[in-house]
């Protein structure tokens, strides 16, 4: 599945796929109400999702897509990837991130890699790391250290002795309190 808010980028992004002999690219969604929808109904083995969406972002549409009963693969496909989003990325159980000035072959190399199970997530700098860990509360930190270290989240609730849907609203709150910093370059257009 493709999930850009601009038609053309959907195009692009699908004609290049089609081309591949081991993708199929099996639809298209333009937001998160509508990919939501074509996952409930047909579902997919990887979505590429774009960061800037209209109606939530592409990182609150992966937490989604990842606690729906048959979870995707996601990429996140962004301009801005960065050690901000890719934190991020991680907290929202992206599977990988991928700057959108990747080349053709990057991209379905990407894709391919995800499906497989491969963890794309650029590991972040230490300065990345402490500048986030003093965003974010105490509680936070543990379930942001497991998901950084490859922990599947379905596993850090009961490690923590939490409840799962607790954990799903602390991640949440976690990446409402990420946007709000200002460590994104203009992050407007994406």
């Amino acid at each position: 599945m493709v999930v850009d808010d601009h038609a053309a980028v959907r195009a692009g992004l699908g004609a290049l796929l089609a081309d591949e002999p081991t993708l199929d690219v099996v639809a298209m969604a333009a937001d998160t109400g509508d990919a939501l929808r074509r996952l409930r109904r047909q579902g997919c083995d990887v979505a590429i999702v774009d960061y800037n969406l209209p109606d939530k972002d592409g990182l609150w549409l992966c937490l989604r897509m990842k606690t729906s009963l048959w979870p995707p693969r996601v990429l996140v496909y962004s301009a801005f990837a960065d050690d901000h989003l890719a934190i991020m990325g991680a907290i929202a159980g992206a599977d990988g991130i991928l700057a959108k000035q990747a080349g053709p072959d990057e991209l379905s190399d990407a894709v391919d890699a995800v499906a497989r199970g491969e963890n794309l997530l650029p590991q972040p700098s230490p300065v990345a790391m402490g500048a986030i860990a003093g965003w974010l509360d105490s509680d936070d930190l543990p379930i942001l250290g497991m998901l950084l270290n490859g922990v599947p989240a379905h596993e850090i609730a009961p490690t923590l002795g939490i409840a799962e849907d607790w954990m799903t609203a602390r991640r949440v709150a976690m990446l409402d309190r990420l946007r709000e910093r200002p460590a994104r370059r203009g992050a407007s257009s994406d």
